[in-house]
């Protein structure tokens, strides 16, 4: 037993004992545009019941392989609450890299009644320009090289209608000679620096000098409108600055833009088809038919029709989960053992039976948080388990392991099931399957093959 607590001791010195906490959420604050209903709710919004539901179906439709399921329920209950939060003078603008597929983009667009979209690969614009055409609205989230926008101009005449975005001089210049060359007239919008300081027109004298540029090319280039994210605003308080207040003064700040441009340009800001863009998921809420005092008439968000794990604070608001990657039971060994220290898990176990059974998945989880069955616990003593969205308790990183008693019916080819946490993510399989009342109904392509320019990766400001 002395060499058996050596053995802990070592493992615990080399830092193999994790003991990980689930990262802080940004919750919804309460004040500034619009008093969110809070609403009570399980972290998943699902009863163990409906996984168990699930893990039938799977293993009669779709057995022995990673499954991405989007579950429709949940996204059409996510809608609802968006449709009933959102004032009726603000546009509904879907943010497609956090919707990574054109069959979901497609069925929130329907159930949500709009046909504005942002994107921001050139990838991906591809494939909405190929099933969409002329039909959709839109909009750059991101600038995008010129040399992008000139390979979907010559592929799609549809993309004349899209609202590029140019946030320089430089950039506007170099759109103006795309459009000559391209013997077309590109829309423009103008990215605003609104506080984010992730770049375009810092104040009024930098938008003024796009704008000029703009003006100095009306054959070749229309003004298209503004994009001035706020997605700083929730992370005010880990700066010491009051969300609410930086709300206000996003949308000061926003209309001193407006008003400066109109001033100087006003017959290139009199058009009714001008997009005044802000907003995301962590601040929709806030665009209610209260706020009245901004230029703002467009609000983009994504990721609250799925609410992926990086989104959690969203269940206050009543929102549910929509996406989770099912991964099949590859190994039940039973008693659990690890590596040079035979004999220790087992002792452990007698005072934690949920240490007794190792179950092997068949891939490592990625970017989830496991969350049934309910009882599965990581390894304590192998790295990478734990947290909110863990990589995995496995440091071979292809065979995640998870520990259970022998009480759990978990079987071989059973499906243990991951709350994904971050909604771009799924570019890293190559479908979904979409699920209506416990029923696959469809089976849907990701963007992936598309996306192999999208420059996704964790952390950041994002909708």
């Amino acid at each position: 037993m002395s060499k058996i607590l050596h053995v802990y001791a070592l493992w615990m010195a080399l830092g193999f004992v994790c003991a990980c906490s689930p990262s802080a959420t940004n919750a919804p604050s309460t004040g500034g545009g619009g008093q969110p209903k809070v609403v009570q709710s399980s972290p998943t919004g699902l009863d163990p019941a409906r996984f168990a539901a699930w893990n039938t179906e799977l293993r009669l439709k779709d057995p022995g392989r990673d499954t991405v399921i989007v579950d429709l329920d949940a996204v059409d209950h996510n809608i609802g609450l968006v449709r009933a939060t959102l004032g009726p003078q603000f546009g509904l603008r879907l943010v497609t890299k956090s919707l990574p597929s054109v069959g979901l983009i497609r069925h929130i667009m329907r159930v949500a009644g709009t046909n504005r979209v942002m994107s921001f690969s050139e990838g991906v614009l591809a494939a909405l320009l190929d099933e969409f055409g002329w039909t959709i609205d839109a909009l750059q989230g991101r600038p995008m090289p010129v040399e992008g926008a000139e390979r979907l101009l010559k592929d799609y005449s549809a993309a004349a209608n899209v609202r590029w975005l140019v946030d320089t001089v430089d950039r506007a210049t170099a759109y103006a000679a795309l459009a000559k060359r391209s013997h077309t007239r590109l829309k423009v919008a103008v990215e605003i620096d609104v506080g984010l300081r992730r770049g375009g027109a810092i104040n009024t004298g930098d938008l003024l000098n796009i704008l000029a540029v703009i003006d100095a090319n009306k054959k070749y280039l229309t003004f298209a409108g503004f994009m001035g994210y706020d997605g700083h605003v929730p992370y005010g308080g880990a700066f010491g600055f009051d969300p609410d207040t930086e709300f206000a003064a996003v949308h000061s700040r926003y209309k001193d833009f407006v008003n400066a441009g109109a001033s100087a340009y006003p017959d290139m800001f009199s058009g009714n088809d001008l997009v005044f863009n802000s907003g995301g998921t962590n601040t929709y809420y806030r665009y209610t038919s209260d706020l009245v005092d901004t230029p703002v008439n467009d609000m983009a968000m994504g990721s609250g029709f799925v609410m992926p794990g990086d989104f959690s604070n969203l269940a206050l608001l009543g929102h549910y989960p929509a996406e989770y990657l099912a991964i099949p039971v590859l190994k039940r060994i039973a008693p659990a053992e690890v590596p040079f220290a035979l004999g220790l898990l087992p002792q452990m176990a007698q005072s934690d039976p949920n240490l007794e059974v190792a179950f092997f998945m068949q891939s490592g989880p990625g970017p989830v948080q496991v969350v049934y069955p309910p009882e599965l616990v990581w390894n304590p003593l192998l790295p990478g388990g734990g947290g909110a969205c863990p990589q995995g308790g496995d440091p071979l990183g292809n065979q995640a392991l998870m520990n259970g008693s022998q009480q759990l019916k978990l079987a071989v080819g059973d499906f243990i099931f991951g709350w994904i946490c971050e909604g771009s993510a799924l570019t890293m399989w190559g479908s979904v399957q979409a699920l209506r009342n416990n029923d696959i109904v469809q089976t849907w392509a990701t963007t992936r093959e598309n996306c192999l320019n999208c420059g996704q990766s964790r952390g950041g400001f994002h909708h």
